[in-house]
């Protein structure tokens, strides 16, 4: 009789996590089980669309915030900076002359210099400015905004400021060959933006914004030779604005948005008619309550006393460590997770009506979007790219772009399964359109001749990487009755196995007797 029962429970505790095992496959398996997709209007999935993406930097490194400049020839100039363990952050400059073959460490002597930008004259004179942390330390040792130019071959460096803690360095040229530089930096206890030129070699530094506690996310641009700067600036936590400058009215700051949000990242380019034109991100939070997995614990257990049974061990509510077990079945039956979410929304609005409209760009795509850029041609259109994934925990991340002459209809120009960092694009004489990026810890540049734009639908794009999203990221649908009767069997097996290993003890010593 005891080996009846000993057969029975034996083969109850291999079905079970067989059943357990299966249904926890089924459910995060990236096979699409029950013909899926059979009703759902699809089409191939496309793959990397910038077939001929080239990898201009030294693999061996770490390569991060690549920026790129067009000159008069139409050769393209870049610079990021790269991270050579255990030695130094170096700012690396490389041109598409030797098809970005030679790579040139602009500094290599010092702990860290990060955040490089660039813009060129109209005599092709290559302007750079960077951070440099020479003594790295939380608000403990300066930091400097560092400038150098081609006309020295970058060997000569200028330090443009030394305060607490800078970033965000931008720089840009006027007709007359001047370079500004605008910056955050953080002084008197606030962050705050900041401006200089080199009129007089930048000996002096001017307070664009004063009154705010953490204003951030800048962004600079030089046309018809006024300096136009925009920013993020702070009103109450999580509550931002706009905030818009110019020095032609010397830097009185001006609040271009409409209300107070959660801003992120805005861009500023300017056109030949003198219209002003922004990008930003939009973030918003949800509260959500995330079902809880209940299968994990509940395999442990079964796998717990399959185990514990065949080392002829005492096991069930007297053994400590499956106590642990079972309350935590309980406190994840009915526990609930609340988490917050961040989403997020691409925004475009210019100065034809003084900003009082505003379009949304990543409509149907992309509830987490970031590091948006904007471009102007020499026709007046304007370009715009950003960067997103469709869902939160999605594992595809894209490229996307949309120009006002098509009336800003989203497409997407690369895929990657990597996360891509920050990238940058401009547009050329020739109306080519040029993009950098960071992605896996190198700099990818690829060019408009090189790509297919393809739309962004929802039957295309958002079905599948939700398809994407439920079948691989730790969420399960409702089992709460699989999983109540799942409780029962482990209270069955409890009795059991409290029974038979008293009956096997009893028979051993009898047998001994």
């Amino acid at each position: 009789m005891v080996k009846s029962k000993a057969l029975i429970v034996l083969i109850v505790l291999i079905i079970l996590p067989s059943i357990s095992y299966n249904l926890d496959a089924c459910i995060k398996s990236p096979v699409i089980p029950f013909n899926f997709l059979n009703n759902i209007k699809t089409q191939k999935d496309p793959q990397l669309f910038t077939k001929h993406a080239e990898m201009i930097s030294n693999s061996s490194e770490d390569n991060y915030r690549p920026k790129i400049a067009i000159d008069s020839s139409n050769e393209i100039h870049s610079v990021w900076y790269s991270r050579d363990y255990p030695i130094n952050d170096s700012i690396i400059y490389s041109n598409s002359t030797d098809n970005f073959t030679n790579k040139m460490k602009i500094t290599e002597s010092y702990p860290k210099d990060t955040d490089p930008c660039i813009a060129i004259d109209n005599s092709d004179t290559i302007h750079i400015a960077w951070i440099r942390d020479s003594e790295p330390g939380w608000l403990t040792d300066p930091t400097e905004v560092y400038y150098t130019n081609s006309s020295v071959n970058f060997s000569t460096h200028k330090l443009v400021v030394n305060q607490t803690e800078v970033d965000s360095p931008q720089i840009g040229c006027d007709s007359f060959n001047n370079v500004h530089i605008a910056w955050l930096g953080y002084k008197d206890f606030q962050w705050n933006v900041f401006y200089s030129n080199s009129t007089d070699y930048f000996s002096s530094i001017k307070y664009v914004s004063q009154d705010s506690l953490r204003d951030y996310s800048i962004s600079l641009c030089v046309k018809d030779d006024v300096v136009h700067i925009i920013w993020r600036k702070y009103i109450a936590y999580k509550k931002y604005r706009i905030a818009y400058a110019n020095s032609s009215n010397d830097f009185t700051e001006t609040i271009i948005s409409k209300n107070d949000a959660y801003y992120e990242s805005p861009k500023i380019k300017v056109d030949d008619s003198g219209n002003i034109h922004i990008i930003y991100v939009e973030r918003y939070e949800k509260k959500e309550e995330d079902p809880i997995d209940k299968e994990v614990f509940i395999s442990f257990f079964i796998s717990y006393i399959y185990l514990d049974y065949f080392n002829d061990q005492p096991f069930g509510f007297f053994n400590f460590d499956v106590i642990i077990v079972y309350l935590a079945i309980f406190d994840w039956i009915h526990g609930s997770n609340y988490n917050y979410e961040y989403f997020s929304r691409i925004y475009y609005s210019n100065s034809s009506d003084n900003f009082n409209s505003r379009s949304s760009l990543s409509n149907l795509t992309s509830t987490c979007v970031w590091y948006p850029d904007i471009a102007i041609d020499q026709y007046n259109t304007c370009h715009l790219i950003w960067q997103g994934a469709n869902y939160y925990y999605s594992n595809i991340y894209r490229i996307f772009y949309t120009n006002s002459s098509k009336k800003f209809q989203e497409f997407y120009i690369y895929k990657s399964e990597y996360a891509i960092d920050h990238s940058d694009f401009e547009i050329d004489g020739k109306n080519e359109t040029h993009f950098i990026y960071s992605a896996y810890r190198n700099i990818w540049y690829f060019n408009s001749s090189e790509l297919e734009y393809y739309p962004v639908s929802i039957d295309t794009d958002i079905i599948i990487d939700l398809i994407n999203l439920y079948f691989s990221i730790p969420k399960m649908p409702d089992l709460t009755n699989l999983t109540i009767i799942s409780i029962y069997c482990l209270a069955a097996f409890n009795v059991i196995a409290l029974y038979l290993p008293k009956k096997r003890r009893d028979a051993q010593s009898m047998g001994e007797s």
